[in-house]
Order: structure tokens, then sequence, then C-alpha cells
């Protein structure tokens, strides 16, 4: 079958070139250029218990679409910061129709002396710290304020324009600092076109240089150039066909298929120039193709299996990118070598009679001298890693997903400074099914108790920093009356923590820490339960949300890790049928997994989404070296010169290119290129030292058995 086939693309080369021709047109006619979504929600999974939660809670108390500014007051008189926030709040509404502005000035009638009196902005701020809502306004060392927009608006505000007033000058306020998820998502946009922009041209800069030093010769390198350009025609093309844009974690799907297809190209040009010495230049093309495109055809196979098994994920995006990058590696696959058996005759073979890069030559060298005590180490630190697995920890950081160096996430963080922590957990808490719902006055006879009690409760929990509630209005308004009468009335309407029909609650829990989600939301559950079946309550914070996320889509790639797996050791034992090779195979693909547990648990790293999906991925790469050796070494008998020298060509460039996500100014893409990079260089060591030692052993224990046996019989 091999024979046939290349066979048939050697004599017929401008007929399967043409065949090429036809389908990149058909693409290029049927594909649209792909639109960036920056949007977190894509993360997003069905059924996901604190999706809902967030929804009602954002209906009752009008909580949604919000932007918050980070006020930083200039010392002086308080008189003057309210002059500065009045400023800023009409500039704001006057720019955008519709958009409810919040601050210490709809508390200055709660402040002793209102807004006008001539005092300190410092002795001002301690005062609003106590009183309720407003002190969610107020930083702890109460040096800054809040300043929130609600826009209420469906479309994305014009992020541009609401920058540009928080920018001016206003009367008492020294800065002023935005952020939403809006910016983020706007970073998170510029941080992918920059990538691109960047990226990109650095891995084909490092490609064309390394491919130059490795064979010497332009048109070898030429030849790997125009089935890199081929390689994106795919990716544009499956993007417009399923409908999907480029995000956080599609945008890898370019450079990925841009590195892959590298690999094949590499693979032909070793066997092209590796056979010189054949004169015929149809018989050299022939015989390149005859070994080198049965081991290619299944390694992108496999990789496209475990691209392909993301179709167990929970993750819309992590569906859509393992989609259109399984379809792109194939149909890569069917280009290149539709177009290898015209081009290959480009190469000047007069120029490159040898390979000529020592560094890789010795780098082989000294792995197969060395074979089996690299072996035996690499074996022996993977075990180890067996061990460390209960070390691994699952947890998301959700400041992880924004962009570095960007004013979203200066802005972030100056945010934390000021407020000590952005986790924080809102309750609803309602009436259950059984409860008697006879008044108004008797639910509030039943809720209002209950609300002060649990968060009197919670706020004894050492990981709490605050807790915020209706009761702390009542006591505050109970605290300021006048012949018994409340001098202060908190609005009935249009309240934080009490819905309008006055049967649903809401307690705002401000944590020291996001590591304490865990043990306060533990606490409450507990501590709930003597309230029920009475009265419900549910939870949401935008930490849990994303940490359910992550955990759920962690586990679904993980079972995706196994599927692909099966499938990719069962191509495995196809190609050998040798059961030896086979397991030879699988411990050479499990250390560099295992030194990822290593990583994971020595340098702290989390087990994530991204984390998980460089997992799936590693796996879907790695094995590319892997059938490569087996078919060649085990199957076709070969020496591992040739074969040798184009897995470490490989190797060391897709490293490199995975090396230069480290430019990206996305934590997830940096960390994603490091991992990759890490992985490949240990696979291909792997590779060359466990499968060449144990076939060896193989090959010499079959060996003394056939002198035995050829002994015995001559006795």
């Amino acid at each position: 079958m091999t024979d046939r086939l290349s066979y048939i693309l050697t004599n017929y080369r401008k007929v399967s070139a043409l065949l090429a021709l036809v389908l990149l047109i058909l693409m290029l006619a049927f594909s649209k250029p792909p639109v960036i979504d920056s949007r977190l929600s894509g993360y997003n999974i069905d059924h996901n218990p604190y999706d809902s939660i967030g929804q009602r809670m954002a209906s009752l108390f009008g909580s949604k679409n919000i932007i918050q500014v980070l006020v930083r007051p200039e010392p002086g008189s308080a008189r003057n910061l309210f002059t500065g926030l009045y400023e800023a709040e009409k500039a704001i509404e006057e720019a955008f129709p519709g958009t409810r502005v919040e601050s210490l000035t709809s508390a200055r009638r709660l402040l002793a002396g209102g807004a006008d009196v001539d005092r300190p902005v410092r002795e001002m701020l301690t005062e609003a710290l106590r009183i309720p809502v407003a002190g969610n306004l107020v930083s702890r060392d109460t040096n800054s304020l809040l300043l929130v927009a609600f826009t209420g608006q469906s479309e994305d505000p014009d992020l541009g324009r609401f920058d540009s007033i928080t920018g001016l000058q206003f009367t008492g306020i020294e800065s002023m600092h935005p952020i939403s998820q809006y910016h983020i998502q706007e970073e998170i946009e510029k941080a992918i076109i920059r990538d691109y922009l960047i990226i990109l041209p650095l891995i084909l800069l490092f490609i064309i240089v390394f491919l130059f030093l490795s064979y010497r010769s332009p048109s070898a390198v030429l030849f790997c150039m125009i089935n890199l350009g081929l390689s994106v025609v795919p990716v544009i093309f499956f993007l417009t066909l399923f409908g999907v844009s480029i995000n956080q974690v599609t945008s890898s799907a370019i450079p990925i298929v841009f590195i892959l297809s590298l690999s094949s190209s590499v693979h032909l040009v070793t066997g092209f120039i590796h056979r010189a010495h054949e004169g015929d230049l149809n018989s050299r093309v022939f015989s390149t193709l005859r070994y080198y495109i049965a081991p290619t055809f299944l390694s992108s196979l496999t990789t496209a299996i475990a691209f392909g098994s993301f179709f167990l994920s929970d993750s819309n995006y992590i569906r859509q990118f393992g989609r259109v990058t399984a379809c792109s590696v194939l149909v890569v696959f069917i280009l290149t070598y539709l177009v290898a058996p015209l081009t290959l005759r480009l190469i000047d073979v007069r120029r490159a009679p040898l390979l000529k890069f020592r560094f890789t030559d010795a780098i082989r060298e000294k792995l197969f001298s060395g074979r089996k005590e690299i072996a035996l180490t690499l074996l022996l630190i993977a075990g180890v890693s067996i061990f460390l697995i209960p070390g691994i920890k699952f947890r998301t950081n959700l400041e992880t997903y924004i962009p570095r160096h960007t004013a979203a996430y200066d802005n972030t963080l100056l945010m934390q400074e000021a407020f000590h922590s952005l986790a924080e957990i809102d309750i609803l808490v309602e009436p259950g099914r059984d409860a008697v719902a006879d008044s108004s006055e008797n639910l509030s006879g039943l809720l209002i108790p209950a609300v002060a009690g649990f968060s009197e409760t919670i706020a004894l929990y050492p990981g709490v920093a605050s807790v915020q509630s209706v009761s702390d209005q009542m006591e505050f308004e109970q605290s300021r009356t006048l012949f018994g009468i409340p001098a202060v009335r908190f609005p009935r309407q249009g309240n934080p923590y009490v819905s309008e029909d006055r049967e649903k609650y809401r307690i705002n829990v401000k944590l020291k820490g996001q590591e304490d989600i865990g043990a306060v939301t533990e606490r409450m559950a507990q501590d709930f339960r003597k309230y029920e079946p009475s009265l419900t309550y549910g939870i949401y914070s935008e930490f849990l949300m994303f940490d359910y996320i992550s955990t759920s889509v962690t586990r679904s790639l993980l079972r995706s890790l196994l599927f692909s797996a099966i499938l990719i050791f069962l191509t495995f034992f196809t190609i050998t049928t040798n059961i030896r090779a086979v397991l030879a195979s699988i411990l050479a693909n499990l250390v560099p997994l295992g030194f990822l547990i290593l990583i994971f648990v020595v340098f702290k790293v989390d087990m994530n989404i991204t984390t998980s999906i460089t997992l799936v991925i590693c796996l879907g790469l790695i094995v590319d070296d892997t059938i490569q050796i087996l078919y060649r070494r085990v199957r076709l008998d070969e020496p591992m010169e040739e074969l040798g020298f184009g897995v470490l060509t490989t190797t060391l460039i897709m490293a490199g290119g995975f090396l230069s996500f480290l430019l990206s100014q996305s934590r997830p893409i940096q960390i994603f290129g490091l991992l990759c990079a890490i992985v490949f260089l240990i696979a291909a060591v792997s590779d060359m030292t466990i499968i060449s030692w144990l076939v060896e052993n193989r090959e010499k224990g079959t060996s003394r058995k056939t002198s035995a046996a050829a002994s015995k019989g001559l006795a």
C-alpha cells in the first residue's frame, strides 16, 4: 500500500500538486478572517450551579455589568473630594446615558455634617468605613475609595471614552483606576493580536535560522517554508467552517499546526538528503516518500486523536480548539504529501550532500553512547514522580487570565492592595418551599433574625475580613434615632442587600484571601443547617464559579487524556505487533509526563485548565517521534543515525518555537509554552534512549537464542 501510494505520488507529482492547489483555493474561497473573542464566559460549562445564582442576584440587587474605579484622593479637605466625585459622576452619566454611578456621595447625608464640612479626607473616610454599604466603598487603609458605574447595557461600553473620563483631573482627586470584565476582555484581545504580530514572526525566524544551520541549504529551507505556508490555510478554513473565534485557547491552534507541519517537512528533508547517493531523482523521491509517509500519517493521526479527544471537555472553548486543530493536522498532512513529490526536487543536492550541523550530531552521539545510563536515570525519576501525584493541587487563580504588563493587570493589583483581597462570597437567603408565607410580616420575622444571626456567625470565621447585610443597616438606623424615631432610613428600593418584595436577602462576605474560600463555604454549609428547611441559601463568587469551571474542565481533559492514550498505544501495537516494543514506547512516553508531575509539585504549579490542556496536547505531540522510531527501528530494522538527526532537529525546533510563547503577555500561554518545550526535550531524550536500549536488549536476546539453537543443531 505504502509503495503503491509513493509510486503514484512520485510519478504523478504535477497532478498531486495541482490537487493540493485546488484544495487550497477551495478552502480559501470558503474562509473568512477570524474574529477575536476575548470573553471569559467561553470557558463556562453547562449546569454551573454558581452561574444561575449569580444571574438571579444580579437581577434582584442590581449588581450586573459594573465598572469599578479605584479613586485615590488628594490630601486635603473632604469637601474638595466630594466636589470631584460629583464632577466625575456627572461626566460619566452624560457620556453614557442610562448608567447609574454610585460613590460616597450617596452616603453624604449619613456622614456627620454631610459633605460640606471642611475636614481632612482621612477623617471622613474613617467615619465612612463604619457606615453600612458606604463602608464597602472605602479601602481598609482609608487611602482610597471606590466609584462604581452600573452600565446596565447588553453591549460592551466604549472603554476608550470611559477611560478618557477617568483620566481627567478632577477636584480633590489624585488619580482614578478603572477595572472591569470589559477591561480584562479588551486586554486579552490586544494580547492575542500582539502575540500573533510578535510570536509568529519570531517562530518563523528561529525556524529559518535553525534549518539553515542544520542543512546549509537555502533550497531545503524554502521547501519547509512552502509547507509552513500551506499549514495556515486549513486552520483559517476550519475556524470559519465551525464558526469558531480566536480566543485564549484557540489562538494556540495556528502556532501548534505551524510547528507540527514542520515536523513532517524536516523528516522529509532529512530522508531526501541522506539518499544523495541515489543518482536517479525519481528513485530518490520515491524512496523518501516510501520511508516516511506511513509513520508521518500515523503520527498525524495520533495527534489528531489527542486533539479530537477534547470533545469530552465541558468547556466550549476547548471543544472548539480540539475540532479545529484535529482537522487541520490531518489536512496539513495531506497537503504536505501532495506537494512534496514536486517541491522535494527544489532541494539543491550539491550544496547539501551531508548534514553539517555538528551541534545536533553531537547530542545524538552522546545520547546513543550513554543510552542505558540515561534511560535508567529517566525511568528512576519518572518512577519517583508517581508518589508525588497526591501533592498536585487542583486550583485556578482568576487573575492568571489577565494579561501581564497591562493597565487591567496593574489596576487589579492596586485594587487588591487597597481592599486586601477581591475574593468575596455573596449569599442569597430566601424562604424555603415549606415556609409559611401568610404575610410579609411573618416572613420578615423569620428572615431578618436569621440573616442577622448567620451574618454574626460568619463574621467569626478566621478567613473572613468583613460581613455586610441588611442587619448592619438596621443597627445603624437604630443608633441614629430622634425621640425614638430613626433619623436615617436606608432605601427600600434599590437596596443592595434586600429585594423589593422583602423576601430575598443578600449577605456579602469579604475574605482575607482567595485561599480561604473553601474553608469558609464548608463552615457556612454546616452552620446554616439550623435554618433549614424553612430557609434556603445559595452562594455566588466569581472565584468559586471559575474554580468550578476549572476543576470540571480539568477532570474532563484528564478523561480526554486517558481516551487518547488508549487509542495512541493501540496505534503503537498496530505498528510493531510486538508487546515489548509497545511497552518500551509506553515507558518512553510516560517519562515526560512523570517529569511534568515533578514540575507541578516542586515548583507548585496548580493543575487547572491550562496545565491539563498541556498534558493532552503534549501526549498527542510527543508520540510523533515515538512512531517514527518504532516504524523505522523496529519494523524496518534500520539504524538510528538518519532518524536520530531528524528527531533531534524537529524537537529542538519545536522546543524553541514553544519557548517563544514566553514573550506572550498571557500567563496561560506562557505556562503552556514552557511546559510544552520542557516535555518535548525530555520526550526526545526518552525516545532515543529508552526505546533504542530496550529494543537493543531484545535483539541481543534474540541473537543469543538463535546462536544457542544453531549450536545445538550442529551438536
